[in-house]
C-alpha cells in the first residue's frame, strides 16, 4: 500500500505484473548493466523485482538525481541508463564491454569517504540474506512492515522490501520520511515492524507527538550507522518502544551483527 496515494495492488497482482514483463526486460543483453532510476513507488518496486526475476544486472539510483562524472569514472561496463514511460528507453553511457560478470547488483556507496563508489553484490546471496533477516524478526502474512527508509539502500532493498516479498506480508510504503506521518501511519496501518536510521530516531525525538501507547509496533530495527545511547534513552523514554541496533551497516551491508538495546 502506498500511503501516500493510497494505491494497493495485492500479492498476486505484484507478481503478475513481474511476470507479465511489459517492458520486455526478459530479452535485454544480459551483458550489460542497467542502471534504475527509483524511488518508494510501487511501479518502481515493480521495476526492479522484474530485473531481479529475469537475473539482470542493475545499479539503484536515486530517481531525481543526476549521474555525475565522479560517479561514470567508476563504469567499467557496458551501462545504459534506463527510461520508464509507455515504453522502457535505453542511453547508452558506457563503451566498455566485459566477457563476463561475477555480480548481480551494484549498490552505490559513499561510505566515509564521501566519494561515490560501486560494491559488487551477487542476487543469490542477498536473497539468503532476506531470508534469514525476515525469519530472525518473525515475517509472516499476518505482518504488517513500514517502509521508509529509501529503496536505493540496501537495509530498504533486502530487508524492507524482498524480505516482506518472500514472505508475502503486507508493506506500507512511505516515498519520503516525515516525522509527523510517521505515528499517524504506525495508528492507521497497525504496523508491526519497520527499519529506521539513527537520523530518523533523531527527528522522531525532536517532533515528540502525544498518543497513547502503541502496543502492535513489535520491532523496530536501527540500520545505517551506529545509534547513540542518548538517541536509544531518549526514544525509549518518549514511545516507550524498544529498538534493536543492526550494527555495522552501510548502503552495501545488511546486518554484521544485531545487538538488543
Amino acid at each position: 500500500i502506498d500511503a501516500e496515494t493510497g494505491v494497493n495492488i495485492s500479492f498476486q497482482s505484484f507478481v503478475k505484473n513481474i511476470k507479465k514483463d511489459v517492458y520486455n526486460i526478459k530479452n535485454l543483453d544480459s551483458a550489460s548493466v542497467y542502471i534504475l532510476k527509483v524511488d518508494n513507488s510501487i511501479q518502481s518496486l515493480i521495476l526492479i523485482a522484474t530485473f531481479f526475476y529475469f537475473r539482470k544486472k542493475i545499479i539503484l539510483f536515486p530517481k531525481n538525481q543526476r549521474l555525475n562524472s565522479q560517479l561514470k569514472s567508476n563504469f567499467n561496463f557496458l551501462a545504459y541508463e534506463v527510461y520508464v514511460g509507455k515504453k522502457l528507453s535505453l542511453k547508452k553511457i558506457s563503451n566498455t564491454k566485459l566477457a563476463e560478470f561475477n555480480f548481480d547488483i551494484l549498490i552505490m556507496s559513499s561510505g566515509s569517504t564521501g566519494k561515490s563508489k560501486l560494491v559488487k553484490l551477487e542476487l543469490n546471496k542477498s536473497l539468503n540474506n532476506s531470508i534469514s533477516m525476515g525469519k530472525l524478526c518473525k515475517f509472516n502474512k499476518q505482518n504488517i512492515h513500514y517502509m521508509i527508509m529509501p529503496i536505493y539502500h540496501v537495509n530498504s532493498l533486502f530487508f524492507s522490501f524482498l524480505s516482506s516479498l518472500i514472505y508475502k506480508q503486507k508493506v506500507i510504503i512511505r516515498r519520503k520520511f516525515y516525522p509527523l506521518e510517521f505515528w499517524k501511519d504506525i495508528k492507521k496501518f497497525k504496523i508491526k515492524t519497520t527499519s529506521v536510521s539513527p537520523t530518523i530516531v533523531r527527528y522522531l525525538n525532536h517532533f515528540k507527538v502525544a498518543f497513547k501507547k502503541i502496543n502492535f509496533l513489535k520491532i523496530v530495527i536501527c540500520s545505517s550507522s551506529f545509534l547513540t545511547k542518548l538517541d536509544y534513552k531518549n526514544f525509549k523514554k518518549n514511545f516507550s518502544i524498544n529498538i534493536t541496533q543492526g550494527y555495522g551497516l552501510s548502503e552495501a551491508t545488511n546486518f554484521n551483527s544485531l545487538m538488543p538495546t
